[in-house]
């Protein structure tokens, strides 16, 4: 699950709308809006992109797009 408001925060730091980085990183405004909302997961090269165009660090990364799944695996 992707933690949208520190996606969103970082966005908004770094001066972008959700639809000029829908843009930057190559999806529909409307394919963006479901992800960002987790109605559908970032993929890869999605994640990829988006942490190029808003030059997040490694932690930002993991904070937003993978400590939720990191966390759920050990209860399992």
């Amino acid at each position: 699950m992707t933690n949208t408001k520190l996606l969103k925060s970082i966005m908004v730091l770094r001066g972008f709308t959700q639809g000029a980085l829908a843009d930057e990183v190559g999806l529909t405004r409307q394919a963006f809006s479901r992800k960002l909302h987790n109605k559908a997961m970032f993929n890869q090269l999605e994640i990829s992109a988006i942490a190029r165009v808003l030059s997040l660090d490694c932690t930002e990364i993991n904070d937003i797009f993978f400590l939720d799944s990191v966390a759920n695996s050990h209860t399992m």
